[in-house]
């Protein structure tokens, strides 16, 4: 169980690095405790006026997207890459949805163009962020973030 809180604490710390095996489990706990947590989050939509289940629900979710980050993080670390990189993979992805917020939707033909023009320009930077977080392997050596985190297995 000691891997387990070493990964937990590493992600919510952003420090050291996280190689693929670990951040596939690290994705799987983090949707295995939102699907445990499913019957608070139904409560909190069919009641909103729950304050308390609300604040409690605003809590996990911070820390859940800080668990997540944490661990993107760390699997670019692996890769000898610093955590900003995840602004390169998908900040392109936030401007493209505040431009898409601001298109007049009555006018069809630019909101198609606009689409199309959109991935074309933001889909590369994904695909790329993907390949990049979920396929390819770590630095087999030690780098700026730590050792090679299977250099013990």
């Amino acid at each position: 169980m000691n891997w387990l809180k070493d990964m937990v604490r590493g992600n919510l710390t952003f420090s050291g690095r996280l190689s693929r095996r670990s951040f596939y489990l690290s994705l799987a706990a983090f949707y295995g405790i939102g699907f445990l947590l499913l019957p608070l989050q139904l409560a909190g939509a069919a009641v909103p006026d729950l304050l308390a289940v609300n604040i409690v629900l605003l809590i996990i979710g911070i820390l859940m997207g800080w668990y997540l980050l944490g661990s993107f993080v760390r699997r670019l670390h692996d890769r000898g890459r610093s955590g900003w990189w995840l602004v390169c993979f998908f900040g392109p992805h936030v401007v493209a949805i505040s431009a898409f917020s601001k298109l007049p939707l009555d006018k069809p033909a630019l909101v198609i163009l606009a689409m199309v023009g959109a991935v074309f320009l933001v889909a590369p930077f994904f695909v790329w962020g993907l390949i990049e977080i979920l396929f390819l392997r770590g630095k087999t050596e030690a780098n700026r973030f730590g050792p090679d985190p299977l250099a013990g297995a």
